[in-house]
């Protein structure tokens, strides 16, 4: 998971003419642990240290950049994943529908809105409309 993380944000930091060297630094200090000869040369090159890369202090996370505030949610209508919804982390049941049945790819499946027999959801999870 970790490996797949890095080589996502080496993927968006490619895209870009300049990557800003705090980036750069604590890219390779995440780096270090599964490709240490690699970043240490990398490390040495791009002018951060000569052969000290181990030595440095591991990146603090900052708490309130990992809460999230909004999530996807699939949606399945009659038990196949029929598109999904991107919602407020603390929405209730009955705005959720509203957003669920809005969602073209989603209401193209489900005929009638009145005749869901079951609106099933599973907070933070899933969205199961069994019509």
């Amino acid at each position: 998971t970790a490996i797949a993380s890095l080589i996502e944000l080496n993927n968006e930091l490619v895209s870009h003419d300049r990557v800003p060297g705090e980036v750069a630094r604590t890219f390779l200090l995440l780096l270090a642990p599964f490709a240490p000869h690699i970043a240490e040369e990398i490390w040495e090159i791009c002018g951060f240290g000569s052969g000290d890369l181990s030595l440095q202090t591991w990146p603090e996370a900052d708490p309130g950049l990992i809460t999230t505030e909004v999530i996807v949610l699939p949606v399945q209508v009659n038990g196949k994943v029929r598109g999904t919804v991107e919602v407020p982390l603390d929405v209730e049941e009955e705005d959720l529908r509203e957003m669920v049945l809005q969602v073209p790819g989603i209401s193209r499946h489900v005929e009638d809105p009145d005749k869901i027999r079951r609106f099933i959801v599973v907070p933070g999870k899933i969205v199961n409309i069994v019509s």
